[in-house]
């Protein structure tokens, strides 16, 4: 009989880099022979649903203010759905196909746990029975990201501390933050301490954890990069698009590396297609619109574009993947203390692509479409090597006995 495995993440929201890297991350566990659940843990107090609604209440309100300046074109399309009891608009009117296209991929590639768990309470009650447990990848140990309403620092489910101690395995997990907070740090160095087999997702992260408990981390590769061009072709739902485009997949709001993106697809002949948050990029003449893709949608737009241009840490890593040209930029305000960016520069140094990274306001390059993939497979064989060896050896070693 397989032996069973138990991954918590966070697969609950509609992330396109969330949900993948889970997917990723299952199935180089059953690779190995075991029978690996992704468990059904959800701590937000709403249903999915209404969480919907009053995200996109909120938003509508909090960017009232931008369309009522350019009023009335903006604020007619801010009311637009407001009467209605569930909007079906999201930042463009597709959040509806855009949710059930989530819902579809998970129903149809994720494997839930038979319970369901809304706290690291209901888990540390009735915890799921595994013979070895995972935290990882995506941002479970960054404490701006990750936290809970009865203990707003750390979230401890993402620690395995629901878990027997000597089961317990971090995958990639990511810290992305710059810096931990001081009164974070103690706490936060006791509950690495209780997890035996302990690795992360950047080299900054890593730092950071032998600061805190004089402990070595291994630095992994996220999950996504464990599965080659080939498994990722296999689920890529190919787009609805004839002419060559250049794919825009925007989460931050920053001007400059629109305008380059736009610049990118006029001085190649190519159409812009847009994944964005940000309404003002749907309705701009020319655009395509594919806000509205879910994860297998998202892998065939970046598979068959001609080039992407992305401030996401995943629209970075899925380029890779499909070995397209790129351009990475780093998100503006992104220098602080919340700061993400390590996650794309640790990847990009790696795999010695650091030139793709921009600053939002650089120039379109002369030759765009040029990357040696060659030699990023060398280094990138390399890496996936060690990743995969430091997690076949870290589950044989959780479940013995």
């Amino acid at each position: 009989m397989k032996k069973k495995v138990g991954i918590i993440t966070i697969h609950y929201v509609d992330n396109l880099g969330g949900i993948l890297l889970a997917y990723a991350l299952q199935e180089s566990v059953n690779r190995f022979g075991y029978d690996c659940f992704v468990i059904d843990y959800d701590p937000t107090p709403l249903p999915s649903h209404v969480r919907h609604f009053v995200n996109t209440m909120v938003r509508r309100v909090t960017q009232l203010p931008r369309y009522l300046i350019n009023f009335p074109a903006y604020f007619k399309l801010f009311i637009g759905n407001c009467g209605a009891v569930l909007p079906p608009r999201h930042i463009h009117g597709s959040s509806g196909l855009r949710k059930a296209r989530f819902d579809t991929f998970r129903k149809r590639f994720i494997k839930l746990s038979e319970k369901h768990f809304t706290s690291k309470d209901s888990l540390k009650e009735s915890p799921p029975l595994f013979d070895a447990y995972i935290t990882g990848s995506d941002q479970v140990w960054n404490p701006f990201i990750c936290k809970s309403p009865e203990h707003p620092t750390n979230e401890y489910a993402y620690f395995l501390t629901f878990a027997p101690q000597a089961k317990r395995i971090s995958y990639a997990p990511s810290i992305s933050i710059p810096q931990i907070p001081e009164e974070l740090q103690v706490e936060m160095a006791e509950l690495l301490q209780g997890i035996p087999y302990l690795s992360c997702r950047e080299k900054q992260g890593a730092d950071l954890i032998e600061e805190m408990t004089n402990r070595v981390a291994e630095v992994v590769l996220d999950p996504t990069l464990l599965l080659n061009f080939d498994e990722w072709s296999r689920i890529a739902i190919e787009p609805q698009i004839e002419e060559p485009y250049i794919l825009g997949y925007f989460l931050g709001d920053g001007r400059g590396y629109r305008d380059f993106a736009r610049k990118l697809a006029e001085n190649t002949g190519c159409r812009l297609v847009i994944i964005s948050r940000d309404r003002r990029d749907v309705y701009i003449p020319g655009n395509i619109d594919c806000c509205e893709a879910g994860p297998a949608e998202f892998l065939g737009l970046v598979r068959n574009s001609r080039c992407i241009c992305t401030d996401s840490f995943h629209g970075t890593i899925f380029s890779i993947n499909f070995c397209r040209p790129f351009y990475a930029f780093e998100r503006p305000g992104s220098h602080g203390v919340e700061s993400m960016a390590s996650r794309i520069y640790s990847i990009l140094e790696i795999l010695g692509l650091t030139s793709r990274l921009l600053m939002s306001d650089s120039p379109c390059p002369d030759k765009p479409f040029e990357i040696d993939y060659s030699a990023v497979q060398i280094r990138l064989q390399i890496e996936l090597a060690k990743s995969l060896q430091y997690l076949e050896e870290a589950l044989r070693q959780a479940t013995l006995g």
